[in-house]
């Protein structure tokens, strides 16, 4: 049986510019792969840059079914923590008891956003702090603050600086929110709540039964 062979020649010229297409092809694979690595790097260098693994979280809402909706209860108990987001809710206009210095913040702080958060309320026209609160871990819920300084009846422009901080206490940024100061002769319940100091007790109380 007769078997066909072909053989192709390839000139100078065509050789050469089969070599340039092969080299080209070559420097893009390489780029793309370089894009990719860099990438890949960026982003691991990102997670182990803000270590919120470490950040302690609540998702208990029993305490505050009387103040979230059904929904905020809802994503409070199930939804996903947004990584490298900082989620919170605060009132904008703020109700604020002239004889008392109760003031009405509603400050949320969800156990779905990433971050450590501390607040402070500042009054913008004399520059004084008026409030300052301790670390809050995702899942706190702040209704009520004392401020520190008796205000006169009437309407104050003030800001909220939020400063975020990951599992290791380092800060990764701040961020300020415009609120009015609404104060007003009326009785302001004080009830500032925050779950975790109770989770905190409670496992004291227990580390110190097991050991007596």
């Amino acid at each position: 049986m007769k078997k066909r062979t072909e053989r192709l020649s390839l000139s100078a010229p065509a050789i050469k510019k089969e070599y340039k297409l092969l080299k080209k092809r070559s420097k893009i694979f390489l780029y793309v792969l370089l894009v990719l690595f860099t990438a890949l790097m960026l982003f691991s260098g990102y997670q182990a840059f803000i270590n919120t693994s470490d950040v302690p979280r609540n998702r208990d809402v029993s305490r505050y079914q009387d103040i979230l909706t059904e929904d905020e209860q809802a994503k409070w108990i199930s939804k996903d923590i947004q990584t490298g987001e900082v989620v919170f809710q605060l009132n904008l206009k703020i109700p604020v008891d002239a004889e008392t210095s109760r003031a009405e913040i509603r400050l949320v702080h969800p156990p779905y956003s990433d971050f450590i958060c501390k607040v402070t309320l500042k009054d913008v026209e004399s520059g004084i702090v008026l409030y300052e609160s301790e670390e809050m871990i995702p899942g706190t819920l702040i209704q009520y603050i004392t401020l520190s300084e008796t205000m006169a009846i009437g309407e104050y422009d003030a800001v909220v600086s939020y400063t975020f901080m990951d599992g290791k206490d380092k800060v990764h940024g701040n961020y300020d929110v415009e609120v009015v100061l609404d104060v007003k002769e009326k009785g302001a319940e004080d009830s500032i709540i925050n779950p975790y100091d109770d989770l905190e007790s409670e496992n004291q109380e227990s580390s110190s039964e097991g050991t007596q």
